[in-house]
């Protein structure tokens, strides 16, 4: 996987790491939004702003069962953990800041583990196979980073693709799956419809970005079935 920022012979200091996952733990929890040329920091590899996203995660206590996926601007699959992922849409508080945008998107949970293979890829067909359940559901979306992923990618990557939070819906058949399906989907926004229409992934195929991250040899998301959440399966949000 190749980013045209990257440069892996120039990585970040261990203590820079941290201070950027310090500085964007704190950007998170304040609320505020700053320029990427005022971070302590920025990630200049892959492996920087994976790591930076772990210690990340650990700050701010995210459960790490549910996992975002989606594409980088050169068109790899990457990933980041969601927080908070909330299953119980009736119960569902989240916090609301600024800028902040909704994003609906697919959830697939699945049934079993799908260990790293070294002999060969895993097909679009053996993910499917071990989908359990769809869900849809919003996603919020909100960086600490100003410009977002504009001018430093690795940086927002770091920043968990800013994600701010993922509250799970209704299921939906496993016919959804399907490459080419619409999903019939209206939207109200302060008691008046702000979408009804019929919505496509953009790929045209859900699984598009999953099928692509296991086939990555750089690292990833956890692509395990057992994970500390109430369903007690990995669940994977489609961008």
């Amino acid at each position: 996987m190749t980013f045209q920022e990257a440069d892996t012979t120039h990585m970040l200091a261990t203590p820079d790491i941290i201070a950027l996952a310090y500085k964007l733990r704190s950007l998170r929890h304040d609320g505020r939004q700053i320029p990427t040329g005022q971070l302590v920091s920025v990630p200049l590899a892959l492996e920087d702003a994976i790591e930076v996203q772990s210690q990340l995660s650990k700050l701010e206590g995210a459960d790490v069962s549910a996992w975002k996926v989606a594409k980088s601007p050169d068109g790899n699959p990457i990933a980041a953990p969601l927080h908070p992922y909330l299953d119980k849409p009736s119960n569902a508080i989240v916090a609301w800041r600024k800028g902040m945008k909704i994003e609906v998107e697919i959830a697939v949970q699945l049934s079993q583990d799908l260990p790293v293979r070294t002999d060969k890829a895993y097909g679009r067909a053996d993910i499917e196979a071990v989908v359990s359940d769809v869900y849809l559901g919003a996603e919020l979306v909100w960086s600490g980073i100003a410009e977002g992923g504009s001018i430093s990618f690795l940086a927002f990557l770091a920043d968990r693709l800013g994600n701010a939070g993922y509250v799970r819906g209704p299921a939906l058949p496993l016919a959804v799956l399907q490459p080419g399906s619409n999903i019939p989907l209206k939207l109200w926004l302060n008691k008046q419809v702000a979408f009804d229409d019929a919505a496509q992934h953009p790929t045209k195929d859900v699984l598009t970005w999953l099928s692509a991250i296991t086939r990555m040899s750089d690292p990833g998301p956890p692509r395990r079935s057992e994970q500390a959440q109430s369903s007690r399966r990995e669940a994977f949000v489609v961008q």
